[in-house]
């Protein structure tokens, strides 16, 4: 028997985001999510790509990334998992 899925509560939808893309499996794919969406290239040349850009972000918003982020705590973050 299939479980159906509630297309119509996006409130609880949002809430499985962080879950999802929190274990080793998910952060890999949010990588690869991020780099479909030219997330981490230096230069846009359309609009489509500045489209897919700002809805990465949207995605690190709805896991709870981009939320209230601090930009020095994020930076220092970034320079942590460099190490």
């Amino acid at each position: 028997m299939k479980r159906k899925i509630p297309v119509d509560t996006p409130k609880d939808v949002l809430t499985f985001y962080p879950e999802v893309f929190s274990g080793y499996k998910g952060r890999w794919v949010l990588v690869h999510i991020l780099k479909d969406l030219y997330f981490f290239d230096e230069i846009i040349d359309s609009n489509e790509e500045l489209f897919r850009a700002n809805y990465a972000r949207k995605l690190l918003d709805r896991i709870g990334i981009w939320k209230n982020m601090d930009p020095k705590d994020f930076i220092d973050a970034l320079f942590k998992a460099r190490k």
